[in-house]
């Protein structure tokens, strides 16, 4: 069965908006506008942080192209100081460096106050000159090289002076001169 209402009623514009479907699409209207508002200010905000991340990403490639241009120069360097090292030791293998110079190399063996100033050596015997501050350490001196490398065949010892330019001060001290026949 059908009804009809022939009865008009006059709605005021007030009462036409307060119908439930105006009020549900102005609320659904609303409810999508502050959605999308909310939606471009979170895609704002994540734009400024990657904006930011990016920043601080280039300045960390710079630095790592820095790093890697550094580890180049070392790189070669280590190439160079490794072609050196391989001369050097194909040098230290082929030179032959004789027994008696580590012996003067220990300071044991040579006394404080004692000093040498030549150093030869023509077969078996070592021609050696130096300084010392006085006769107990050249005794003392020849006393070691007897025991360590050989026989000493003692040649002179003088008294001199030296007098400083810089200071104008007179040191004493003796010079002498010896062979050792090595054993």
């Amino acid at each position: 069965m059908l009804r009809f209402n022939f009865l008009e009623k006059k709605e005021t514009f007030v009462e036409k908006l307060l119908k439930p479907d105006v009020i549900l699409a102005v609320l659904i209207a609303l409810a999508l506008a502050g959605g999308l508002s909310w939606y471009t200010g979170q895609l704002k905000m994540r734009e400024i942080a990657l904006r930011q991340e990016n920043v601080r990403l280039n300045r960390e490639l710079a630095k790592l192209r820095k790093i890697q241009q550094e580890e180049k120069k070392l790189v070669k360097t280590r190439e160079a100081l490794q072609k050196k090292l391989q001369v050097i030791s194909a040098l230290d293998r082929k030179r032959h460096v004789p027994q008696y110079i580590y012996f003067f190399a220990d300071r044991k063996n040579v006394p404080y106050g004692v000093w040498l100033t030549g150093l030869k050596q023509s077969g078996n015997n070592v021609f050696i000159e130096g300084g010392a501050y006085n006769l107990k350490l050249v005794s003392a001196f020849l006393k070691n090289i007897e025991q360590g490398l050989g026989s000493v065949k003692f040649r002179q010892t003088s008294y001199e002076e030296y007098k400083s330019k810089d200071t104008g001060k007179t040191y004493h001290y003796y010079k002498f001169q010896f062979n050792v026949e090595m054993k």
